[in-house]
């Protein structure tokens, strides 16, 4: 039984048609919050950025430089699929891939916080003026009353 942590799939900004064309997702922003053109395949560039980390494991600057283009796209999916696949498989080079994995994630809910929408006004923050309103004008026209019928 596999005893490894099993983290769930990070969701994709893009989709792959059958016929292998990408599509573009509908709210898909960088980091940025600048647009994405997802109709332009970024799979090539992301695929060289892993494959001078796989050839320098080693050097940070390989794994900031995936990791930040990987961002810069809206492709953290990638980066993060391929270092699970690092972690389960090698273990050798598995706690470095945790540190990536663990950075993927704070990059990704740093988008999330940025994208969230701001919640909805409570009921009583609406409520309250709307009585405030209501008495006045029950209380403006009981003085007109009292007033018009004082002449």
């Amino acid at each position: 039984m596999d005893d490894a942590p099993h983290d769930p799939p990070l969701a994709s900004t893009s989709t792959t048609s059958s016929t292998g064309s990408v599509s573009p997702a509908a709210t898909a922003t960088s980091t940025t919050g600048l647009p994405i053109d997802t109709s332009v395949d970024t799979t090539p560039a992301l695929e060289a950025a892993w494959a001078k980390v796989e050839q320098s494991w080693d050097d940070p600057s390989a794994h900031d430089k995936l990791v930040g283009l990987c961002a810069s796209l809206g492709r953290l999916e990638f980066a993060g699929r391929r270092y699970r696949e690092v972690r389960e498989r090698d273990p050798e080079r598995a706690a470095r891939a945790q540190q990536s994995i663990d950075r993927i994630v704070a990059l990704a809910m740093q988008t999330l916080e940025l994208h969230r929408d701001p919640a909805p006004p409570s009921p009583k923050r609406i409520l309250f003026p709307v009585a405030l309103l209501l008495v006045t004008a029950l209380v403006g026209t009981a003085i007109w009353v009292w007033l018009d019928a004082a002449r």
